[in-house]
């Protein structure tokens, strides 16, 4: 994703993956919130409050992917006091036993 937005994010990579932890988290996958919205989409958000994790649908992820360049260079050209969800990642979990998974991991 963008480098230098990361870069610039209140945490590092360190801190995201700690703030992922699955024994960390176990309370939160056990009480996740479905969305009322047409997507039904699962959110969560980590035990630390820092990151929210959401699932989005395989056509919100082309979607999310095709603006990536111009997300960044908005990021970068903005104040950091910005009201746009600042995306640290998104990601597909995939799996054997069921079909991929899409998340979209917000700070």
């Amino acid at each position: 994703f963008c480098q230098f937005w990361r870069d610039g994010m209140n945490t590092g990579a360190l801190e995201i993956v700690r703030s992922l932890m699955p024994q960390k988290n176990r309370k939160a996958v056990e009480n996740f919130e479905i969305s009322a919205g047409k997507s039904q989409a699962i959110m969560l958000k980590t035990h630390d409050d820092k990151f929210y994790l959401k699932t989005i649908e395989k056509n919100e992820l082309k979607s999310m992917i095709k603006m990536i360049p111009d997300y960044c260079k908005h990021v970068s050209d903005t104040d950091s006091n910005s009201l746009l969800a600042k995306i640290a990642g998104v990601f597909t979990i995939k799996s054997f036993l069921k079909h991929p998974i899409h998340l979209i991991l917000m700070e």
